[in-house]
């Protein structure tokens, strides 16, 4: 998400759709998959899309540079996800789609409340609150979008 910030939506939307790019070479190094000249063909045609975008796109990011590289980084390292999520699940000791999902989800939620806890509970009124009443905005509408960014994540 700071990547986003920092970028500004269009470079951070553009450089994100590199997923595609990231997961076809992981995929090659890390499973030693062969794509076919027609799927490597394609990948270069989205490669060739995103830098064209590039060109037009906006720069109303704090910090362009900054965010694409953390956006990069993102991409990368989503990618990684899709190309280990399946590694665990075609070799070795495979993992069923189910369990998989369940471990992922249990380490990020654990992640995700250490961060919480050790992080967020301490600068809880200078990154939370404070912001909230500058924009004059109430618990339940944070709690709202929270809800609708937790059914777009479900939903995707």
């Amino acid at each position: 998400y700071t990547g986003a910030i920092l970028a500004g939506p269009t470079i951070f939307s553009i450089v994100y759709s590199s997923v595609t790019v990231w997961t076809a070479l992981q995929s090659r190094f890390v499973l030693g998959r062969w794509l076919s000249p027609l799927q490597w063909c394609s990948v270069f045609i989205v490669f060739g899309g995103l830098l064209l975008l590039k060109n037009s796109a906006t720069d109303n990011g704090k910090d362009v540079m900054d965010g694409t590289i953390l956006s990069v980084i993102g991409s990368a390292m989503h990618a990684l996800t899709y190309v280990l999520s399946e590694a665990v699940m075609t070799t070795g000791e495979k993992l069923s789609v189910r369990v998989n999902c369940f471990i992922q989800g249990l380490v990020a939620c654990s992640f995700f409340m250490v961060w919480q806890l050790l992080f967020t509970v301490r600068h809880f009124e200078e990154y939370i609150e404070s912001p909230m009443r500058e924009a004059k905005a109430t618990l339940n509408q944070a709690l709202f979008i929270l809800f609708l960014i937790a059914v777009a994540n479900l939903i995707h």
